[in-house]
């Protein structure tokens, strides 16, 4: 499809948005309970399968929008209205999570009544080279230690394995999907700033990212699926969401 959906959000009955620092679980419920009924069981309980990884085939970005953190709650309060972006390669999501949007007479995230300003139904840009990370691009390995114990390595663009690894993820998630091999060729990612790291917590566990801006190469079947379902791991948690400038 090579499409993304970008919201815009604003409270019903308040002046603002109370969301948890910490939010990508209550987006990525908000984004299952307004796809299609079947399709949001498949892709939560089985999803695209390659040997035993799962994919889910979808990433939303980082909520935009003007706020103030209330440290002691543990909250981030959004004056007014925020916005989000989601992209699938699966049409169905794209299409009912977009009429759901529209149709629905009433909208809930994180108990609180909301109200949709906007909904844009838009292209991925062709070229890729120059690309904003939306939300933390995320890649790991889990390492064993000589005790026997594992820990999970965290890495960062540039970093030796880097492409490989990115590169062998997204054959993977091409596989999954379209059911074939993809053509050969390394994915390579390069900073073109300094990226900022962030420190995720999702349902208790922390995940580590990076945002900022990147350039990219590589086999355009492969850049093309980074751009609709998210580079690198966990884009349904709300990772790896890129947009190209």
């Amino acid at each position: 499809m090579n499409m993304y959906i970008k919201i815009k959000i604003k409270p019903k009955n308040k002046s603002y948005i109370v969301l948890p620092i910490h939010y990508n679980h209550i987006i990525q419920g908000f984004i299952y309970n307004n796809i299609d009924e079947n399709l949001a069981e498949f892709l939560h309980e089985k999803g695209y399968l390659n040997n035993k990884r799962s994919f889910k085939m979808f990433t939303f970005s980082n909520v935009k929008g003007k706020y103030k953190i209330n440290k002691k709650k543990k909250e981030i309060v959004f004056e007014d209205q925020i916005e989000l972006l989601v992209s699938s390669p699966i049409e169905k999501f794209c299409r009912t999570f977009a009429s759901n949007m529209l149709i629905k007479e009433e909208h809930i995230l994180n108990n609180q009544q909301i109200e949709i300003v906007s909904i844009e139904v838009k292209e991925h840009k062709r070229s890729f080279e120059k690309l904003r990370l939306l939300s933390p691009i995320v890649m790991y390995s889990t390492i064993k230690k000589e005790n026997g114990k594992k820990y999970t390595y965290y890495y960062r663009p540039g970093d030796a394995e880097y492409n490989e690894l990115i590169t062998n993820n997204l054959r993977k998630k091409y596989k999954s999907y379209y059911n074939k091999e993809p053509d050969n060729g390394l994915v390579k990612i390069m900073p073109i700033n300094n990226l900022r790291f962030n420190l995720v917590k999702y349902k208790g566990f922390i995940i580590k990212g990076y945002t900022g801006l990147i350039k990219i190469s590589g086999p355009k079947d492969l850049v093309k699926l980074g751009m609709e379902t998210g580079l690198g791991s966990k884009n349904s948690q709300g990772f790896g969401f890129v947009k190209a400038l």
